[in-house]
């Protein structure tokens, strides 16, 4: 069974304005079909541990890439319409890529809750501020061993990544961010 992606993007979640002056709160609560958080994490586990252990650092580098949204194997497999090649490419052993590529056929695409509250402090700008808070997310095909229809998996990635126009004029942070959840 062979794997590809479909899509690997940053999606906005959440677009906000606070005045001058001012501070907000942002609450983010959305109910997507898309892969679980417990279930992303045990897959990264897996994937993980199938990485040989000279290439751990580097593996672990690639959770802090702009298209991993804090996964690794994300950062590995961007750009990558075929994840086998990358898995390859840093040493996991192809019995290990069946064993991956046979939990993803096992992760359900059902309705999961994503929660997310930050605060805005603009307070110490004389001017407002818009921004929108953005998630990365990747499609995930596989082929149904029985009729050949693709089955598509949706992973959300737990950072949160947020851009302000204009950018805050004073040292202090605008805005703190934490994961949608958290990834050991």
């Amino acid at each position: 069974m062979t794997l590809s992606l479909s899509d690997h993007r940053r999606v906005q979640i959440l677009h906000f304005l606070v005045p001058a002056f001012g501070k907000a709160t942002l609450n983010f609560k959305a109910s997507l079909i898309a892969v679980s958080p417990a279930e992303v994490l045990e897959l990264n586990n897996l994937i993980k541990s199938a990485v040989p252990t000279g290439q751990q650092g580097a593996y672990e580098g690639l959770r802090g890439a702009d298209n991993a949204g804090g996964l690794s194997f994300l950062g590995l497999w961007a750009g990558q319409p075929d994840p086998t090649i990358a898995m390859t490419e840093i040493g996991i052993p192809a019995q290990m890529q069946s064993e991956i590529i046979k939990k993803i056929s096992q992760l359900a695409n059902s309705r999961n809750d994503f929660k997310y509250q930050t605060s805005v402090d603009n307070s110490k700008n004389d001017a407002s501020t818009t921004g929108q808070l953005s998630v990365v997310t990747v499609d995930i095909n596989l082929p149904n061993p029985l009729t050949g229809a693709l089955m598509p998996r949706t992973i959300i990635a737990p950072d949160v990544t947020v851009t302000t126009k204009p950018k805050p004029l004073k040292a202090s942070p605008l805005i703190s961010t934490k994961p949608l959840y958290k990834v050991p």
